[in-house]
């Protein structure tokens, strides 16, 4: 696990184009230890197994999301510019 989570680490603070893969990996490991806490000790939902579970969630949601291919550029930009005489 700290492998994952030093790549995934790495990766993101270096803005590798593999960052995204490293995240989903470290959020997933991260979200599967509490998960199996609770299915295997149904009792044990406490206050650290559901952070735990929100962080991996936050964090699967957050690397998940796709990446915009172009920046938004402004309305001025998208306007053809005039032609003076016509």
């Amino acid at each position: 696990m700290a492998t994952v989570f030093g790549f995934a680490w790495w990766k993101v603070w270096k803005q590798r184009p593999s960052a995204r893969a490293w995240g989903i990996a470290a959020s997933v490991l991260i979200t599967a230890h509490p998960v199996w806490r609770i299915i295997r000790f149904p009792r044990s939902i406490h206050g650290y197994n559901v952070l735990v579970l929100a962080v991996g969630v936050v964090g699967l949601l957050a690397f998940l999301m796709p990446d915009e291919a172009t920046p938004k550029q402004n309305a001025e930009e998208l306007e053809e510019p005039s032609i003076e005489g016509i």
